[in-house]
């Protein structure tokens, strides 16, 4: 058999492999000369970073919470007069998350340590609801909100929080952060 009588016998694979390559290398061209634009980032400043600092799974952020709670305590005992107890939900307010037939809104959230959380369904289907990973216990592993009802839950426990609706797999998450060192006022609503 001779590379030309091959050639001729595949010359349609060759001529669709070459078609391809050519559009393959346009889109590439194409893609590098259109022009880019900007994506809205910003750069974390340093007043930022403790907040948006993210813990993995397998860091040892308990440690580290307990560490903070007793560097607080320490300060807390150098001092002559005693701090009030703070309420969270008073200063912060509480956060709502709404569950639509599009899933969680807002699917991801921020909130401070002992800061209440409020779950609504407003679907006119049963919400079977469970944690990704089972950092509350006392939540068991799947729970349920009918259609018009809520849940709340106080978060108590440090890092980021997944959880999704198991019928549909919606998911979303909670990032909880300690408060911060200076507390803004008071929120008035």
């Amino acid at each position: 058999m001779s590379i030309s009588r091959f050639y001729d016998r595949n010359k349609p694979i060759f001529t669709i492999g070459a078609v391809i390559a050519i559009v393959f290398v346009g889109i590439i061209i194409f893609y590098r000369l259109k022009p880019h634009k900007e994506t809205g980032l910003y750069e974390v400043g340093e007043n930022d970073k403790d907040f948006y600092k993210v813990n993995y799974e397998g860091q040892d952020v308990e440690n580290e919470y307990r560490e903070n709670v007793r560097n607080v305590e320490t300060e807390k005992a150098e001092e002559s007069i005693p701090e009030p107890a703070i309420n969270v939900d008073e200063v912060f307010g509480t956060i709502s998350i709404n569950y639509t037939d599009e899933g969680f809104r807002p699917r991801i959230v921020r909130a401070y340590l002992s800061q209440n959380v409020t779950w609504t369904n407003t679907t006119n289907r049963v919400l079977y609801f469970h944690q990704r990973k089972l950092s509350y216990p006392g939540l068991g592993e799947t729970f349920e909100i009918k259609p018009g009802e809520s849940f709340s839950h106080r978060m108590s426990e440090l890092g980021i929080w997944a959880y999704e609706e198991k019928e549909t797999r919606h998911y979303g998450s909670i990032e909880v952060k300690e408060l911060p060192k200076k507390l803004p006022e008071t929120i008035t609503e």
